[in-house]
């Protein structure tokens, strides 16, 4: 093998190893981008259902009951009518 047959063969081997460097190289980014959504999303899906309220059964199950505030002053005052 001649020395420009090896230079040219050491050289289509250094073009193929930037290659995948750069391939590499541009995926980074949006991978570690979607791995941090994945992760936060998550999180906060462990946050929200570690906050809800449970029944006596333990199924998590949100109720609609109203609330009187006493700090409220609307709090069981008619609407006016006209």
């Amino acid at each position: 093998m001649s020395i420009i047959s090896k230079t040219r063969s050491t050289a289509r081997r250094g073009v193929k190893i930037q290659r995948r460097i750069a391939i590499t190289e541009a995926l980074l980014w949006p991978v570690l981008l979607g791995i941090g959504v994945v992760i936060g999303a998550a999180a906060l899906l462990a946050r929200r259902l570690r906050h809800r309220p449970t029944t006596s059964a333990g199924v998590g199950t949100r109720t609609t009951t109203p609330v009187n505030d006493p700090a409220d002053s609307t709090a069981g005052l008619e609407p006016v009518r006209d």
